[in-house]
């Protein structure tokens, strides 16, 4: 298990962000987060809420998968967002979402560098890719901030998302 990883507070000073491996103990604020409207809509698979054993089936089988890391963001000691790498064949799939309270804060991108700073190191050899959906700037904006690049694909333009993938700085790893 990834150990916590305190992030330096912004420019602002006022905050204490913390990175954690998700835990089972987890299960119903991810579940209350994916189903969230702000969180359904922004999904390219889902678009109604996620029924609980639906949930729970698929949060037990990703704390048990290797290739799938999941952590929980704190301020303060407060649950406020989540990051999800997961390898989809020669790639790892980023998810994030942070409470609508907590946004416009930076969060989203220091969350993000340390998401992918630790994959870099299990997986230096690791694509990193994210799908957004063409109308979601704020997640467009992320992802380019991060060093991410869009992809020029028409299929992915036609199903109303934007790939963006960052590749891996050392052809080393797992």
């Amino acid at each position: 298990m990834t150990p916590p990883t305190e992030i330096e507070p912004n420019d602002a000073g006022a905050l204490s962000l913390n990175l954690r491996a998700a835990e089972r103990g987890d299960s119903d604020r991810l579940f209350e987060w994916v189903n969230r409207a702000d969180s359904l809509v922004a999904k390219l698979m889902t678009a109604a809420p996620i029924p609980r054993a639906d949930h729970e089936r698929w949060f037990a089988a990703r704390l048990a998968a290797e290739d799938c890391l999941i952590w929980i963001a704190e301020v303060d000691g407060a649950a406020v967002g989540q990051v999800r790498c997961e390898r989809r064949g020669d790639a790892f799939e980023v998810d994030i979402y942070v409470e609508a309270a907590q946004r416009r804060r930076g969060l989203a991108l220091r969350m993000l560098e340390v998401a992918v700073a630790r994959v870099r190191t299990e997986y230096q050899d690791a694509r990193l890719i994210a799908r957004v959906r063409t109308g979601n700037m704020a997640s467009q904006r992320l992802f380019q901030r991060a060093g991410f690049q869009a992809s020029a694909g028409a299929a992915a333009a036609a199903d109303h998302h934007l790939v963006y993938f960052q590749e891996p700085t050392t052809g080393e790893g797992k």
